[in-house]
């Protein structure tokens, strides 16, 4: 269902389109709840703000949604080949929506003494990716696996088509990790304009205050911008929004 904002605030616009996902309109609703309408991606509001495609108030009615299950990563579901998406930037050896591939799994066991003099076992579990040189706690939130249905598309097209599996193996010790984020352009513009509103920018001018605090574990360095540099606002603009398309 698709719902036109009567009325502008921080976060829609008046008289643009928006997607519902859900609505609690049928009058049988938590007074909290009732009247509130969820726009895909942006958050809740109430229904007065909207109207439906044909100029009319929301149906009294409700729509919801079936939430899709999540489920949660486990060290004891993987193996060995198994391909992981980095969802983190916050490693320096590993690039966001990175994959990876897995070389070992590595479990080392050890005792714990309580204060009454118990002892427990702990378990701490690793991840070795290939090309990787560090090994990595693993960490169920930082990582999601590859579905099964690509994973087998990717292994077919390789035998079929000798296409490349698209896993990165460096730990940028020699490879730079900007070179392997899936836009480039966006990640600079990024940087950028949190340089830009840095006031602790001292002498330094944007682009060498962003390379060298904003985004080290980037390797990002000023001929990066070289291209990015001439070319107009306009196409800056038009090559970032079709990449994030």
């Amino acid at each position: 269902m698709k719902v036109i904002a009567i009325k502008s605030t921080k976060k829609i616009i008046k008289g643009f389109t928006y997607e519902v996902i859900n609505l609690h309109n049928d009058g049988k609703n938590n007074r909290w709840l009732e009247g509130i309408v969820e726009i895909k991606n942006i958050g809740r509001f109430t229904v007065n703000n909207f109207t439906t495609e044909d100029k009319k108030p929301l149906p009294k009615i409700n729509i919801v949604t079936p939430k899709e299950e999540v489920k949660i990563l486990q060290y004891g579901d993987l193996k060995k080949g198994d391909i992981l998406i980095c969802k983190s930037d916050s490693y320096k050896t590993l690039v966001k929506d990175g994959m990876y591939k897995i070389e070992d799994l590595i479990t080392r066991s050890s005792q714990r003494t309580g204060w009454n003099g118990s002892t427990s076992t702990y378990s701490e579990h690793f991840i070795k990716f290939e090309g990787v040189s560090r090994k990595l706690i693993f960490s169920n939130w930082r990582f999601n696996k590859l579905p099964s249905d690509q994973a087998r598309e990717m292994v077919l097209n390789q035998v079929l088509y000798d296409e490349d599996d698209n896993v990165v193996r460096t730990d940028f010790k020699a490879v730079r990790k900007i070179e392997f984020v899936k836009n480039k352009e966006l990640e600079l513009m990024k940087v950028l304009s949190k340089s830009m509103l840095d006031e602790n920018r001292h002498h330094l001018d944007m682009i060498d205050w962003g390379c060298q605090q904003i985004c080290k574990n980037m390797n990002i360095t000023k001929v990066d911008y070289t291209k990015l540099l001439s070319m107009t606002l306009q196409d800056i603009l038009n090559l970032i929004e079709t990449k994030e398309e």
